[in-house]
Order: structure tokens, then C-alpha cells, then sequence
């Protein structure tokens, strides 16, 4: 398809500056005059699609090669070559969070939760609100895990040169990827053995522990130090508030 010709001194359609050839040097749309043809608009449509899917399995193959660089480059000022780390983590926790409520391993999960403390039978009340509450709020419990593992990093690498922005991007792609590699851990647990929680475990602590070595530059100790510390606040605060919900319906 041949180009169109745009006369040097046109307005740009969508945001009205004068235009100095074929794209709006303000918001970058092309001019392809007042007709929309039926050719294009499937050619840009095929553009768009390709280039989210290339950029969205960009960051899933980088994340997984190597989770820490990935947020050095990203907060570094490469952004374009990835998915925004926010948009990331909340489309990896709803795919998350949606297999395992949707496929039972809800159940497992609250018995590795509970470590015990109530009966796995279907009648019993308190696992039954257990069980309601991690269905309701498991998506608030893993978004609440990046403000706090963000912030437990400024404290806990304070002399890195990063700003609590840097560390909440970080954190993003971290639990992000963590979770999304827990889907793996869940089918893993469904159709091959069974495991418990052992198999996402090991997968998101991994991207958690290696992720940290790699964008702070920190030895292996000195990260599973942080993400051990991190752990214990997160999850502190996670009972607490779940014990207060589970003291209140009793």
C-alpha cells in the first residue's frame, strides 16, 4: 500500500499541532487523511497485537533468565522494551489466583496456611472461613506484599542508589513473576505429584532471592537475609490481619 502524502502545514487529527510530515511530532499519530480504510485499520490492529505480544514475552523470557536485571534496565530507562511492572504483577496474580481458586488448590493452600491448627473436613466452620477469606482476599494479600517487601529493601539496602520508586518497581516484577511462575508449581502439584505448597515455593523464592542479588548486587547470604526479613513482616502483618477477621466472624 502506498504511502500518503501529508502537505507540510496540515493539522494533526487527533491533537490539532501543525504537522511536518507523516506522524504528529505531539502524540506521535499518523495522518492518513479523513477516510478510514478497511486495510489499514486490520494492519494496525496486527501491529499492535504483535508488538504487545513481542514485548509482553520479552519480559516473561528476560524475567525469567535473570528477574534482577530486567528491573535495573527498567529503572534504569529502558522501559520500552518491557511490560509496566505494575501492570505486570496484576495480570500475574489474577492468572495466579484464578487457577488456584478455580482448580481447588485453594483448599491446599489454607492447609499449609493453617500448618494444622484446623480440620481439613468439609463441615468444619473455621476452615470453611479460612478457606472464604483466602478466596476473597488472596489478591489483596500478594498486592500487599510489594509496598512492604519495597520497603523493607530502602531499609535493609540503604546504601544502594535507588529510590523507594526503584525498589517498588522492583518488587513488581518480583512478585509478578513469582506468581506467575506459581502456576507452574500448581499444575505441577495437580498433575504430577503432589507436593503441597513446596513446588510454588521454591519457584517464587528463587526468582525473590536471585532478583535480589542481581539488581542490588548483593552476595546470596546477604539476600536471603533481606528476603527472609521481608518474609517475616509480610507475613506477620498477613496473620495479624487475618486473625483479627477470623477472632471476629468465631
Amino acid at each position: 500500500m502506498a504511502d500518503i502524502q501529508v502537505a507540510t502545514g496540515s493539522n494533526c487529527r487527533n491533537c490539532g499541532r501543525t504537522l511536518h510530515g507523516q506522524y504528529c511530532s505531539e502524540c506521535g499519530q499518523r495522518d492518513r487523511g479523513s477516510s478510514l480504510d478497511a486495510g489499514e485499520l486490520v494492519s494496525e490492529t496486527v501491529d499492535t497485537i504483535v508488538r504487545l505480544d513481542s514485548k509482553l514475552w520479552r519480559t516473561v523470557v528476560d524475567l525469567t533468565r535473570n528477574p534482577g536485571q530486567v528491573a535495573k534496565d527498567y529503572v534504569g530507562g529502558k522501559r520500552a522494551s518491557y511490560v509496566n511492572p505494575i501492570r505486570y504483577c496484576l495480570a500475574a496474580i489474577a492468572l495466579s489466583i484464578t487457577l488456584t481458586i478455580s482448580t481447588g488448590e485453594i483448599r491446599a493452600l489454607s492447609e499449609g496456611i493453617l500448618f494444622g491448627l484446623v480440620s481439613d473436613v468439609p463441615d468444619d466452620p473455621a476452615f470453611v472461613r479460612v478457606v472464604e477469606f483466602l478466596s476473597k482476599y488472596l489478591n489483596v494479600m500478594s498486592l500487599v506484599a510489594v509496598p512492604i517487601y519495597a520497603l523493607v529493601a530502602k531499609l535493609f539496602f540503604r546504601r544502594a542508589p535507588y529510590s523507594y520508586a526503584d525498589n517498588f518497581s522492583f518488587m513488581c516484577f518480583i512478585v509478578g513473576h513469582g506468581a506467575f511462575l506459581s502456576v507452574f508449581g500448581t499444575l505441577f502439584n495437580m498433575y504430577i505429584y503432589f507436593m503441597g505448597l513446596l513446588p510454588a515455593f521454591l519457584l517464587t523464592n528463587t526468582v525473590y532471592i536471585y532478583g535480589t542479588m542481581r539488581f542490588f548486587g548483593r552476595g546470596f547470604w546477604a539476600s536471603v537475609s533481606y528476603v527472609s526479613v521481608a518474609s517475616f513482616v509480610y507475613m506477620g502483618l498477613v496473620y495479624a490481619v487475618a486473625w483479627l477477621w477470623f477472632v471476629r466472624l468465631a
